[in-house]
């Protein structure tokens, strides 16, 4: 029912914000039932991409406690799929004279609004570019899932499933993944 819609997506986008402004992001816009992050705009910030990847980690794990809330009320639970592309965007009060809106676009806006809609094909909840997986591959653990050429481009782009930070995962979990790797690399 749409009070009980209502009471969902607002603690949802509640506590999801929360986590993004927290890692220094701020929420450009919502768009349905999606939230649309930024990082290191309107101001610099250094280390945007682990920001972001922070970010993604920190709402994979809100997702699961509001989840617990929704399942004692016997609500539907939410499957939140996440993109993130790090790279040059135009970014300022886009629009005309009467309807003006902060936001970002480009190629690279883009590119993290197609790696999201992946996740679904890949059964995976965030991915992140090789853009993005460059800048935080010593800090995060992310698993090389495939090369795509997403709508729009015509060169593909290599593709990573966020796992966790390095720091927290158990040292099953890197061998696997470090194996996993490392055997995607001779598939390729």
């Amino acid at each position: 029912p749409p009070h009980e819609l209502a009471e969902s997506i607002g603690l949802y986008f509640a506590r999801m914000t929360q986590a993004i402004m927290e890692t220094g992001g701020i929420v450009d816009k919502f768009i349905g039932d999606a939230i649309m992050g930024l990082w290191g705009a309107p101001h610099d910030l250094p280390n945007h991409a682990l920001a972001a990847c922070n970010a993604a980690l920190a709402c994979r794990k809100i997702e699961a406690e509001i989840n617990n809330l929704l399942q004692e009320k016997n609500l539907p639970t939410f499957f939140t799929r996440m993109g993130i592309n790090t790279g040059d965007a135009l970014v300022g009060n886009i629009g005309f004279d009467r309807r003006m809106s902060y936001t970002a676009i480009g190629d690279n806006v883009n590119l993290a609004s197609r790696l999201e809609g992946v996740n679904k094909f890949y059964e995976t909840g965030i991915i992140i570019s090789q853009n993005t997986y460059q800048q935080v591959d010593k800090v995060m653990l992310a698993r090389f899932i495939d090369v795509v050429i997403v709508k729009g481009k015509t060169s593909g782009v290599r593709i990573y499933e966020l796992v966790s930070s390095i720091e927290e995962a158990e040292a099953d979990v890197i061998d696997f993944v470090k194996g996993y790797n490392e055997a995607m690399e001779l598939y390729i």
